[in-house]
């Protein structure tokens, strides 16, 4: 993979999709004993393919830049838990943000640039008015309002994933 500065990559996966048994038992030995003891403690069963997968992901997606197997990467959170590789002279300007939702799995990689992804289920039953009130600026909550209904939500989460991913990038 490239390690120009300023670029980034995208990697996406439908983790319902993904259900191979030889695959997921490819992954699970990917993960740290820390990751799969949290992924033990998800409740449901496709909950937990959804961490195993999005984990894994983002392991195979860092070991492009590098070479490097995909269980060899060690992380430890960031100052507000944002995980961060391990120091690793051969890997130290990667930078990476991962999310996950019902049906998709994102990461982004970069070289040398913070960057931050996020994506959102568009079938959770929500009131765009009622958070963007809450957590947007003035003027996006008037940009909500102006807009006709069916847009609204569409606005909203293009508005709401944006500002999560600058936070995410901004490791907050």
């Amino acid at each position: 993979m490239s390690r120009k500065p300023c670029e980034a990559h995208v990697f996406v996966m439908a983790p319902e999709a993904r259900t191979e048994p030889f695959l997921l038992t490819r992954c699970r030995g990917w993960l740290s004993s820390e990751e799969l003891a949290r992924c033990a403690r998800l409740r449901r069963a496709a909950d937990r393919q959804h961490f195993l997968l999005a984990h894994a992901l983002l392991r195979h997606s860092l070991s492009r830049y590098t070479g490097r197997a995909p269980g060899a990467w060690r992380f430890e959170g960031g100052p507000h838990g944002r995980p961060e590789l391990v120091e690793e002279p051969h890997a130290q300007a990667l930078r990476f943000n991962l999310s996950h939702t019902r049906g998709l799995v994102a990461c982004i990689v970069s070289y040398q640039s913070e960057c931050g992804i996020d994506v959102e289920h568009l079938g959770r039953r929500l009131d765009p008015l009622r958070l963007a009130r809450r957590f947007f600026a003035a003027g996006e909550v008037a940009s909500l309002e102006a807009a006709t209904t069916p847009n609204q939500s569409r606005l909203f989460y293009q508005l709401w994933t944006l500002k999560e991913a600058y936070l995410k990038a901004r490791g907050l």
